[in-house]
């Protein structure tokens, strides 16, 4: 996948994190969907919360960085793009040549997405972009499907903290 293709979906990702006290946010549904287990998620081997010297520790040095004038920095590797906000990763994109933990993939259906993960989701719109959340309540992890004509067109997982 191209650095650009990556470039996009991260920032996106960023756009959307940053903007999220517009409208509605993973924080608007904790309390009405239940919790789904989200630990087996791992972005490239990398947990949510590691520093961002951890990060390129475990996984050397990024293709590309970006700061868009903001609080938020994308790091960017082949397979995943990282967000982080005060030295401190709270989210990650994943290319579309990679799975989910429960092999989900850019490309894959809906269906697919509610077979794999099960019905206790939220769905949201905003800016034009349809999503499917998960809600790992203990971890205080969201994982989204980004949909577009019943299709994964984008995937995030990121804290629920990066919400706030």
């Amino acid at each position: 996948m191209r650095i650009g293709s990556i470039a996009l979906i991260g920032l996106t990702f960023l756009l959307l994190v940053a903007c999220g006290s517009k409208s509605q946010t993973p924080l608007s549904f904790v309390d009405t969907v239940a919790s789904t287990d989200l630990s087996q998620e791992k972005g490239g081997a990398v947990s949510l919360g590691i520093t961002e010297k951890s990060l390129v520790e475990q996984l050397g040095k990024p293709q590309r960085t970006l700061n868009e004038g903001n609080m938020d920095f994308l790091i960017m590797y082949d397979d995943y793009q990282y967000t982080s906000r005060d030295n401190t990763i709270i989210g990650y994109s994943l290319s579309p040549k990679v799975r989910t933990a429960k092999e989900v993939k850019v490309g894959d259906s809906l269906a697919d997405v509610t077979t794999k993960y099960g019905d206790a989701y939220y769905t949201r719109e905003q800016d034009r972009s349809s999503f499917r959340g998960y809600i790992d309540k203990k971890n205080k992890w969201v994982l989204e499907f980004v949909i577009k004509d019943d299709q994964v067109t984008a995937i995030n997982m990121s804290q629920l903290s990066s919400y706030e």
